[in-house]
């Protein structure tokens, strides 16, 4: 898609603009073009985007189950000790697992965490 874009683009450059054309032809191709490049902006966001899912995902993939568990727990907002209480196990274990996701997926504290991986937790 991207490849079509800018081929749009390209025959829509300030050159192929005809001085001889009316000038309402050539308000309507500066528009198309105009168009054209905010297309071909959209699709890269789109495609940039999709490069930062894929890596989010892998660094979700590198979790253990339990890390797993803890970390769907903890982008959903839940203290460490309600997080100890639901999942019978200790305080400090939940501690431990939460500073090895944060290393894991590259964040230094729990708004980063939810901000950047909150959408991947389900």
């Amino acid at each position: 898609m991207a490849y079509l874009v800018e081929r749009l683009f390209r025959s829509k450059a300030k050159s192929d603009i005809s001085k001889s054309a009316p000038l309402s032809e050539q308000h309507m191709i500066q528009e198309e073009r105009g168009e054209a490049v905010d297309i071909l902006r959209s699709v890269q966001r789109l495609e940039e985007n999709e490069e930062e899912r894929q890596q989010a995902l892998s660094r979700i993939a590198q979790l253990t189950a339990k890390e797993k568990l803890v970390f769907g727990f903890l982008v959903e907002g839940y203290t460490i000790k309600e997080i100890a209480k639901r999942l019978e196990i200790s305080y400090s274990t939940v501690n431990t697992h939460m500073n090895v996701i944060y290393r894991k997926l590259g964040v230094n504290m729990r708004s980063q965490l939810i901000i950047c991986y909150r959408q991947y937790s389900k």
